[in-house]
């Protein structure tokens, strides 16, 4: 590997995001970290999503599209997982967007910290992109009150405003038989006797749509 520019292996999994997915795209061809594969996961999507990305990207050979039936967000990651050649991982999905120094203030923050994992902070954005709110994760309250099962809020749940040593997967992947959460039912696992360190500063634009996943309720949303 090259020390200072380690290869980031980001997945993205899509399903019905055509209003959104050129936005998403166009933010990773804007990072100024440009060492990293995107791992474009068509999960089963119906519509023209994966037509519009593809012509967006044109032949970056970043961009690495891979094709599955619809099972959801968590077997989509696992695709990515099983092909990501990364030293590091990350998170996209692909209604949002990253801002710019996304990957350069993460990779730069892991590698001098030495840590596991890395976290930013979160904008809300409208889908129009008004800035809504900024939600904080708070890394030393995380640790201090040993919030292990992340049920206390220090840090966020999500997957994607986390920057992850490619280790932290060996052997782990999200259970596909849950639709929602499923990223709050692994992470917690995946914090365990990690080290941590955090960017302090909004880096991932959370879009609020309806119609999303945690806009809509599946059927499995009581089980899971």
């Amino acid at each position: 590997i090259n020390i200072m520019t380690p290869l980031v292996s980001i997945i993205i999994p899509v399903y019905k995001v055509e209003e959104y997915i050129e936005k998403c795209m166009q933010s990773l061809l804007d990072q100024s970290y440009e060492n990293f594969e995107a791992l474009v996961v068509d999960d089963g999507s119906p519509d023209n999503s994966i037509t519009l990305a593809k012509e967006l990207v044109g032949d970056d050979p970043r961009f690495i599209f891979l094709e599955k039936e619809n099972g959801g967000q968590g077997s989509a990651r696992n695709l990515g997982l099983d092909h990501a050649r990364g030293d590091y991982i990350a998170f996209l999905d692909s209604d949002d967007y990253y801002e710019p120094d996304y990957l350069d203030a993460m990779i730069k923050q892991i590698l001098k910290d030495k840590a596991d994992i890395c976290l930013c902070d979160i904008f809300s954005v409208s889908i129009d992109g008004h800035r809504l709110n900024l939600d904080k994760n708070d890394v030393k309250g995380f640790i201090e009150n040993k919030d292990y099962l992340i049920s206390r809020g220090y840090i966020s749940n999500f997957m994607w405003d986390k920057l992850f040593d490619a280790k932290c997967f060996d052997g782990i992947r999200f259970d596909s038989s849950i639709r929602s959460f499923e990223d709050v039912h692994l992470l917690f696992k995946i914090l365990f006797k990690r080290t941590l360190t955090h960017v302090n500063k909004p880096l991932y634009n959370y879009v609020q749509r309806p119609g999303s996943t945690m806009h809509s309720i599946p059927e499995t949303y009581i089980q899971d």
